[in-house]
């Protein structure tokens, strides 16, 4: 315990650029060669009954589409 874990930054980032169709918290998660992850969407749900668990049954609050 309390070794120290060490990851090659080129190594890293292949990984990272490779990740496609990771399924996360969010959704579907892909990323690029630059790293970057995700479609830059992003909806803002109103949540006040907690009888609803499906996300689609609430109403869209903020929308961002890139």
């Amino acid at each position: 315990m309390g070794g120290k874990l060490h990851i090659d930054r080129d190594d890293l980032r292949e990984e990272i650029g490779a990740t496609t169709d990771f399924q996360g918290i969010i959704g579907t998660l892909s990323c690029d060669e630059f790293g970057d992850c995700g479609t830059g969407r992003v909806n803002i749900y109103y949540h006040a009954d907690s009888s609803i668990t499906d996300v689609a049954q609430l109403p869209v609050e903020y929308r961002f589409a890139p």
